[in-house]
């Protein structure tokens, strides 16, 4: 019997025994308790939250068994129930609201793996929709008019560029005088750490030692 058809069946019986399940506290326990024990726990767990009734409790253990199914296949991840449910507007003008988040769902791009807390809606027309600050993450660049994206994925600092003449100068007014800036004394740990920043950049050439006179 799939949770589908043990919730219809338990709330046709709860009609003919109303004084066992006076209150909803009563109806989600003994709901939990005619549950396969894979369920069991997972059910018990979301039940402690306060705002939490017996059509919540059954459509979460529908979703953890659909869970549980999917785990044979590519996901592999239980939804967590959301403590604050919220409507989403769709394009059509209609709302779908939001109860069911997948934590930590790795979303591959570019064959590299990235992280997203995949929220569940009750859409056909989209496989997934990926907000901006998962893109802003991914330091993608969206292009709206060309509906295009591009993403940069940096590892490493990339290494300056071979030596090569440029004109460069910096314009004065007329008697301008030089700068002096008094020598700034760092903390011990400080100096420290700017040291290893230093020579890990300069390590990696980045940067160089000044030529300057």
């Amino acid at each position: 019997m799939s949770v589908q058809e043990y919730s219809l069946h338990y709330d046709s019986l709860a009609r003919y025994a109303p004084s066992i399940v006076a209150t909803m506290q009563d109806r989600i326990h003994r709901f939990i308790a005619g549950l396969a024990p894979k369920l069991t726990e997972s059910c018990a767990t979301a039940a402690l939250q306060d705002s939490m009734d017996i059509s919540w409790i059954q459509a979460f253990t529908q979703h953890i068994e659909k869970g549980k199914h999917r785990q044979q296949g590519k996901f592999v991840i239980v939804p967590e129930i959301l403590s604050d449910p919220f409507a989403v507007s769709t394009p059509v003008g209609e709302s779908i609201i939001a109860r069911w988040v997948y934590r930590g769902y790795t979303v591959t791009v570019c064959s590299r793996q990235t992280s997203a807390d995949l929220l569940e809606l009750d859409m056909m027309d989209f496989d997934a929709i990926m907000g901006m600050e998962w893109v802003a993450a991914c330091d993608a660049i969206v292009y709206c008019r060309a509906k295009a994206a591009i993403f940069h994925f940096l590892d490493e600092l990339p290494r300056i560029p071979l030596e090569r003449e440029i004109d460069f100068s910096i314009d004065l007014l007329p008697r301008t005088q030089s700068i002096s800036i008094p020598p700034y004394r760092m903390a011990p740990a400080e100096l420290n750490k700017l040291k290893e920043q230093l020579k890990d950049l300069s390590e990696k050439d980045f940067i160089r030692p000044s030529t300057s006179p």
